[in-house]
């Protein structure tokens, strides 16, 4: 039987966007996990120079445009689902697995006896190796990010897909509660690792430690802080009224961010305007990519 149409076959995507050189070797931690490989890449220049054919199971996409994170991540699931698969694997260009650690997720993925109820599961990840016991201890989480999530196809088009409004920042969320709303289970394997970085982690003072002590921040651009909350905003009202226990987890983690920009970033005038442009889009209701001139 072709791999790919038994039920529990795993494929993979991956959403680039000018990726640098170690995406490759973040690729090859899985590689051999899964069955097939989509790879899509938003970069807009020229497409990313890699002999594929030494990489048998990746699909490349290439079209030159930024079309955002959610409008990409529908467009695996569907080529997914269109080549027979029931699960994928989605994957950040920066994220990784040791050997172990995959070998370990896909074990306690295997040996979880109700998963057509589950519409996630995901591990807990780090931005360096952590060694976790080996054992497939699980709880119930209200969410799990993108990157290294397995997704169930099987109930994606129920669910409602990603929100391709929200173009980066908070696609994860936005899913995570439709799935919960629908009925469905997010699983975080408790000793499953991965490897990932989320924001430039810097070494600086602040005005709220008088410039006397330095901190290790993780630090996002203006650009990043400005769909952050104007996402934040858009979730409020797209769930208002609704039963949403992420809703204030969601709110804590972008505030606790734009906050880390203002103190430990070093262009205060250009988030203060970004974050007042994000504000003015949403009460604007324009969504989607923020077209910089």
């Amino acid at each position: 039987m072709d791999s790919r149409h038994e039920e529990y076959a795993i494929a993979a995507a991956v959403i680039l966007y000018h990726p640098d050189d170690t995406f490759i070797y973040n690729l090859e931690t899985y590689y051999s996990a899964v069955a097939q490989i989509f790879i899509i890449d938003n970069t807009e220049d020229q497409a990313l120079q890699v002999d594929w054919s030494r990489y048998p199971k990746v699909s490349y996409f290439h079209d030159g445009q930024n079309r955002g994170l959610a409008v990409r991540l529908n467009e695996a699931a569907g080529y997914a689902i269109a080549a027979g698969y029931h699960w994928l694997l989605t994957m950040d260009q920066d994220s990784w697995f040791t050997p172990q650690s995959i070998t370990q997720y896909l074990q306690c993925f295997a040996g979880f006896a109700e998963k057509k109820q589950v519409a996630l599961f995901g591990p807990k990840f780090f931005r360096e190796n952590q060694p976790l016991p080996l054992t497939c201890s699980w709880q119930k989480a209200k969410r799990v990010i993108t990157s290294g999530a397995l997704m169930n196809l099987q109930p994606f088009h129920q669910i409602g897909g990603f929100d391709e409004a929200l173009f980066i920042d908070s696609v994860d969320h936005e899913y995570c509660i439709k799935a919960s709303l629908a009925g469905y289970s997010i699983i975080e394997f408790q000793s499953v690792a991965m490897v990932h970085k989320v924001g430039s982690l810097i070494n600086r003072s602040s005005i709220k430690t008088m410039f006397l002590v330095k901190k290790k921040k993780e630090v996002h651009p203006p650009l990043r802080c400005y769909y952050m909350l104007r996402n934040l905003l858009y979730l409020q009202q797209k769930f208002a009224g609704q039963k949403v226990p992420l809703m204030p987890v969601i709110r804590r983690d972008v505030l606790k961010r734009i906050e880390k920009a203002l103190f430990y970033g070093r262009n205060t005038r250009k988030l203060a305007s970004f974050l007042l442009l994000a504000y003015r889009h949403f009460k604007e209701n324009k969504m989607g990519k923020l077209e910089i001139l």
